[in-house]
């Protein structure tokens, strides 16, 4: 049974859902929406409980950081400059419910770049639960744009 599937753009970001496959997309990538204070929540807590705090924090940080790769090749790189690049890539984290950030400075001589992050799903989650871990995977995020900037590993 094929369905005209509901189709929205909001401030130049195009929302789908295919219905036929239960899929939602934004600008045409599969995505998942879940709540972020239950769903979320208890996913990471689950990891959380498996690997105990080090190891989920470094688990967190490398896959935010591996995580960027998709957005570099398919976003930044296909932006005029990497800063505007970024500021789309905040532009949609804003829109989708990963919190608002954004790029503060980029030096490439001192190879230091600065970002700014409010109201992360790291956060909401980890209040709901009622503990602090730190907001690993966007410091992951932030490093792996870092890297790809200045041509080596960084740490945040």
């Amino acid at each position: 049974m094929s369905t005209e599937n509901p189709k929205i753009n909001v401030s130049g970001l195009n929302f789908e859902w295919d219905q036929d496959k239960g899929a939602f997309l934004i600008h045409g990538n599969a995505s998942v929406a879940m709540w972020i204070e239950s769903t979320m929540a208890g996913f990471m807590s689950g990891i959380h409980r498996m690997v105990g705090t080090d190891r989920f924090n470094l688990a967190v940080y490398g896959a935010g950081e591996e995580g960027i790769e998709g957005e570099w090749e398919h976003l930044i790189m296909k932006s005029p400059t990497v800063e505007e690049g970024l500021t789309t890539i905040g532009r949609l984290a804003n829109m989708t419910g990963l919190g608002y950030w954004e790029v503060v400075s980029i030096d490439r001589e001192k190879k230091e770049a600065r970002f700014r992050s409010k109201h992360s799903w790291e956060a909401i989650y980890q209040k709901a639960l009622g503990v602090c871990w730190g907001s690993n995977s966007l410091s992951g995020r932030f490093a792996g744009y870092s890297r790809k900037i200045f041509g080596c590993n960084v740490w945040t």
